[in-house]
């Protein structure tokens, strides 16, 4: 089993430390071309390179697209989310870092820097974020993959998603006039809000990894 960097919004970091959330999608990089037929998994060919992929058909027996799993049951994710780095002066012990999800005030102050003794300390990109730095890390139960839009409410739920009914008093929805809405598409808002600029939103309904995880202990060699 191999370790692995993983990277989350603050909210999403916050929806895991809460409990709510257990499950990721991400987009397959590689998709398949739209007519097309799922295979399965490879488990055998004289192509060493591609055993373990997913493939996709476009007619009967002829395999020619493949995608790379990208994790494997038993993982450990480490995860990258919006961080930033103590002066020494500032330093606590062991606490070198702080993270982002960890500020609650919504406030614009707090969303762009962080204050600690006087001090202002600005909040660095997830990507950016060194290993040293994680404190949340995540071991892999499951690994699938399906179209987009075949999410269930259960698994938005399981995405870290609530419904209308659990938003009411923040007024997210005020301007929805249902009351019916469901996490599903609390789970399409927030998919768009981060993919679609990427060229994946919703209506393309691509191809995704879905990844069940538990939070885990910190590794021994941190």
């Amino acid at each position: 089993m191999s370790e692995k960097p993983i990277i989350f919004s603050t909210p999403m970091v916050q929806a895991i430390l809460a409990g709510r959330k257990t499950m990721t999608r991400r987009v397959i990089k590689s998709q398949p071309p739209k007519i097309c037929a799922l295979a399965g998994r490879v488990t055998d060919s004289t192509n060493r390179k591609i055993i373990g992929h997913i493939g996709w058909e476009t007619s009967a027996e002829n395999v020619n697209h493949y995608a790379k799993i990208p994790y494997e049951v038993g993982d450990t994710l480490w995860v990258r989310e919006a961080w930033c780095k103590y002066t020494p002066e500032h330093v606590i012990g062991a606490e070198k870092y702080a993270h982002k999800a960890n500020v609650r005030d919504e406030g614009e102050r707090c969303r762009q820097d962080y204050i600690k003794d006087g001090y202002h300390y600005q909040w660095k990109p997830s990507i950016h974020m060194p290993r040293e730095a994680a404190r949340l890390f995540l071991k892999v139960k499951n690994i699938r993959f399906e179209r987009l839009q075949d999410i269930t409410e259960e698994d938005a739920r399981r995405e870290g998603c609530i419904d209308f009914h659990d938003k009411i008093g923040d007024g997210k929805f005020d301007d929805v006039a249902e009351f019916d809405l469901t996490a599903r598409d609390a789970f399409i808002e927030l998919w768009d809000g981060l993919n679609s600029k990427r060229g994946y939103g919703w209506e393309l309904n691509p191809w995704v990894w879905v990844v069940e995880f538990e939070t885990t202990e910190v590794p021994i060699n941190v």
